[in-house]
């Protein structure tokens, strides 16, 4: 039988959406920041992107650790979404922390802790009014069939 693998990745128009912060983009001295970061996933082990009762979606996994990492009740938002077992290659979500980050620090903290399924790749202060699902200006889906068994994809 024919095996289909989905993509989902997300682009954001970030020039409009970043804080202007010309002395230090790295750690911002305010409260209450909105971040927005970048993640990739590989699908196979979750229900999809959203959090559910019944099962464990990617927006769930995130959201424990960085409350465990940064000892605060943290939500997310995620651009877009997916369905059980769907690889992502890029998507954005957004979280508001209580305190500014380094955020060099933290992608390198959640990616010890998260599992080999999750890998955040970027962090990037916003302005507290970006949305990371509104602010979204092209969504592409990318849909990989293979017609034979193959253990690498």
């Amino acid at each position: 039988s024919d095996k289909y693998t989905f993509v989902h990745r997300t682009f954001l128009s970030l020039v409009r959406s970043l804080v202007a912060d010309s002395e230090n983009r790295r750690t911002l001295r305010s409260v209450n920041m909105r971040y927005f970061f970048e993640v990739r996933y590989h699908g196979a082990p979750f229900h999809g992107w959203q959090s559910q009762q019944n099962a464990l979606g990617v927006q769930e996994v995130l959201e424990q650790a960085l409350s465990k990492l940064l000892r605060e009740d943290v939500r997310i938002v995620g651009s877009g979404r997916t369905d059980t077992g769907v690889h992502c290659s890029q998507q954005f979500f957004h979280a508001d922390l209580q305190n500014a980050v380094d955020t060099e620090d933290l992608i390198h903290k959640l990616n010890s802790f998260l599992s080999k399924d999750i890998a955040i790749r970027s962090i990037q202060a916003v302005r507290p009014e970006s949305n990371a699902r509104f602010d979204a200006i092209e969504r592409e889906y990318e849909y990989l069939i293979t017609r034979r068994k193959d253990p690498l994809k």
